[in-house]
């Protein structure tokens, strides 16, 4: 919240990169030199992204789950400092600040607080009801425009017409992308949110959830955007309990509600650790890719997360916790119900060559430019990083891994 103000050159040792960090808002752009983690058979979640670093061409790199386990040579990477204590506390190895800039730190702008937190409450309140699906879509997509109109991509590719109306995609020059930023950002007064902002949200969610991760230990076995799978929940009980306590205390000092109440009456507070029902059976093939089997109600109910994959149609494919494994399709054919394939994640076919005419019951139909639309099927299957790591080559074999069962997986 203010001016950013450079401060690389004062960035000399690691202790200065803390200090700022723990007094201020940072942003930080250096080099890595062969890092690796401390501890990486202890350390469950591996902060740092492979798709983030740029790293020495035909240097070898370890990742796990698109995490970064080990990195021969160098690799220039940004972060905050909201992130700089996970990095320094899992990673061993070199580094050169190239770049760095610090300002105050701050609430966001109180009205812009309160507004997205009367979305959210809508959202809350319309979930599950009857009638209110459309009603509560929006409410959930004004939510998330927020975030989203913080982060819109400054720099575009650039759209070229060609002279047989086609257009063709490049990548900006330098000089065509500081335009485009001197663009951006000329006159000031128009903009009312900062890219800044956006990235400190979900740098703030990341470190969030990366305590929930230590505070399980040896017992996580899983983690995605918003959650934590882990083992024995009995043990890690009074410990959660205290993160929430101290979280409510924090969140009661932000100047704005904090929490709304669902169509059930059920308390729904921002931020705090929301346990769910236990589950009984539990896999993953890596990163958003995963089934889960639990009791409702007395019924076992199966449930999947797959990127690009419906959830209710895509558990009711699968039919059986065994079945997700590499090789497995999901696609809705043309029996399927209405809501299914209108649901369905859809392919784009462009067709803009010269029309052409086909033959369909005594009739020649002429097909012009347009664009068709078809169900996508989606393959499951493991990446090579995560193969290696695991030891599983990606075709179900008993004989090949363990299967490690354990009951009361949280």
């Amino acid at each position: 919240m203010g001016r950013l103000m450079d401060c690389t050159s004062s960035l000399k040792t690691l202790d200065d990169i803390t200090w700022y960090a723990k007094r201020y808002w940072l942003v930080v752009r250096a080099v890595f030199v062969d890092t690796k983690l401390k501890n990486p058979y202890r350390t469950k979640c591996p902060y740092i992204p492979s798709a983030k670093i740029r790293r020495e061409i035909n240097k070898a790199g370890v990742f796990d789950n698109g995490r970064l386990i080990s990195q021969e040579g160098g690799f220039e990477y940004c972060f905050l400092g909201i992130e700089w204590d996970i990095i320094r506390s899992q990673y061993s190895g070199k580094i050169k600040v190239r770049e760095a800039y610090y300002c105050p730190k701050g609430y966001l702008p109180a009205q812009l607080r309160k507004n997205c937190f009367e979305w959210y409450k809508k959202k809350t309140e319309l979930k599950g009801v009857d009638g209110k699906e459309y009603e509560y879509m929006k409410s959930k997509n004004r939510v998330n425009s927020f975030y989203g109109m913080m982060v819109e991509h400054i720099v575009k590719d650039i759209q070229t017409v060609k002279e047989n109306l086609t257009i063709e995609l490049s990548k900006p020059t330098d000089e065509e992308a500081q335009k485009q930023l001197d663009d951006f950002y000329s006159p000031m007064q128009r903009k009312f949110l900062a890219f800044q902002w956006g990235v400190t949200i979900t740098a703030l969610a990341r470190s969030e959830h990366m305590r929930l991760v230590s505070l399980v230990g040896d017992d996580f076995i899983y983690g995605d955007t918003d959650s934590i799978f882990y083992l024995n929940p009995s043990k890690h009980d009074v410990a959660i309990a205290e993160y929430n306590k101290t979280w409510k205390a924090y969140i009661s000092s932000c100047g704005i509600e904090y929490s709304a109440v669902t169509r059930k009456g059920k308390l729904q507070v921002l931020g705090v650790a929301d346990p769910e029902p236990p589950v009984q059976k539990f896999v993953t093939l890596g990163a958003k890719k995963y089934a889960m089997e639990y009791m409702e109600d007395g019924k076992k109910k199966l449930e999947i997360t797959v990127a690009g994959v419906p959830k209710k149609a895509g558990a009711a494919l699968l039919g059986d916790i065994r079945n997700f494994k590499p090789g497995f399709e999901f696609f809705v054919g043309d029996d399927a119900s209405l809501e299914d394939r209108q649901t369905w994640k859809k392919t784009l076919h462009y067709h803009d060559n010269e029309p052409f005419y086909i033959h369909i019951d005594g009739h020649d139909l002429q097909i012009g430019t347009g664009i068709g639309i078809t169900r996508a099927p989606y393959n499951l299957d493991i990446t090579g990083d995560y193969s290696e790591i695991t030891g599983y080559t990606g075709r179900y074999n008993p004989n090949e891994i363990i299967i490690y069962e354990q009951d009361d997986v949280w």
